[in-house]
């Protein structure tokens, strides 16, 4: 039997292998788009959000509305409502106008009425005093309309169009005293 030549040892020192060059960080940008009946917080506020970081955007109405929902690469309706980034995002929030409601107040003669938050409109929750102030010679009765109560001053929250009306009486004039001494009959 013929033996089988060895394999030939390479004894060259292989060559070192470059390591693969780390790859570049990629970042994401975020624009948020306000508009004119709210804004967007975004903390952290950076130009440059790095991938998998956790971002919150809290949206702020301007008063007299309330947020309604995000629009834009985030569809919620939480608020504020958290982020990881994946990718540029665009943020857009909705605001809805809150309802507001009228207080008309009025009185009868004798009397007038206070406010003590006077205001066009009011905003939904808020808070107004009446003092109903009788004149000279009048007392205040109670209050009609929308509401009907006898105390004054009246806290009233509101919460609709109010039509409220002081009513005052005219204090009657006491009755003149009769002079009922008994006298005397006398003879003539």
């Amino acid at each position: 039997k013929i033996p089988e030549p060895e394999p030939e040892l390479n004894l060259e020192p292989k060559p070192e292998l470059e390591p693969e060059p780390e790859p570049e960080p990629i970042f994401y940008s975020i624009d948020v788009i306000n508009n004119e009946n709210g804004m967007i917080e975004v903390y952290p506020q950076k130009e440059k959000y790095d991938f998998g970081e956790v971002v919150l955007f809290n949206a702020k109405p301007n008063t007299g509305y309330k947020f309604n929902n995000w629009a834009g690469s985030i569809s919620d309706t939480i608020n504020p409502v958290a982020v990881e980034i994946d990718k540029n995002l665009i943020i857009y929030s909705s605001f809805e106008k809150l309802p507001t409601y009228k207080l008309n107040y009025s009185s009868s003669i004798g009397g007038s009425v206070t406010n003590s938050n006077p205001k066009e409109e009011y905003a939904n929750k808020d808070f107004v005093t009446l003092l109903a102030t009788a004149e000279e010679g009048y007392e205040f009765v109670k209050w009609q309309g929308d509401i009907t109560v006898n105390s004054n001053p009246l806290d009233i929250i509101i919460d609709r169009n109010i039509n409220i009306f002081a009513l005052f009486n005219k204090i009657p004039e006491p009755e003149p005293e009769l002079d009922l001494e008994v006298k005397p009959e006398v003879e003539v």
